[in-house]
């Protein structure tokens, strides 16, 4: 996406968002994957890019990858062996479709492969995803004087405080 382009005037922001509306409200339901759906209907100038740029989480941990829900409607654009060679050789895995979200998961049930990216990031705080007994009663003790904060307001920073401890 040009974003620079899109941001150049209010008018082709404008143009571009009524657009992405018009295509929604002509397709409706029919949008399988609404994001990628809508920006392929909608933009005209649009280069295309293997699916090893977008391999779906589905197709990527999946075995079998015929038995991923996304299959049947992937396997009239893509051959099968395409698709095998995008999930053996991706660049970017897409957490896209009716499986929950990665981040919305418990630690213990992220793919490893998924764990050793989020190790490696600068924001990665330890205690978040594996937290000590320490922390565990800090929340505790944190929630209870959120629920006992007669202020609203009080109560708001000590939501704060916990949101900076990362429990």
């Amino acid at each position: 996406i040009n974003a620079k382009k899109w941001r150049g005037t209010n008018k082709q922001t404008n143009k571009q968002t009524n657009k992405f509306f018009a295509t929604i409200q002509k397709y409706g339901n029919r949008l399988t994957m609404a994001d990628l759906d809508v920006l392929n209907l909608a933009c005209d100038k649009i280069a295309s890019v293997p699916f090893e740029y977008c391999v779906l989480q589905n197709i990527y941990d999946m075995p079998d990858i015929t038995k991923a829900p996304e299959y049947p409607w992937l396997s009239r654009v893509h051959s099968y062996d395409k698709l095998m060679h995008a999930k053996t050789n991706p660049v970017i895995i897409h957490y896209a479709g009716a499986r929950p979200k990665i981040w919305t998961i418990p630690t213990r049930q992220i793919p490893q492969y998924y764990m050793d990216y989020i190790k490696s990031s600068p924001f990665f705080v330890s205690e978040h995803y594996y937290p000590t007994w320490c922390t565990r009663v800090k929340c505790c003790v944190l929630w209870v004087l959120i629920k006992m904060c007669p202020v609203k307001s009080w109560r708001q920073k000590m939501k704060r405080v916990k949101n900076v401890v990362h429990i």
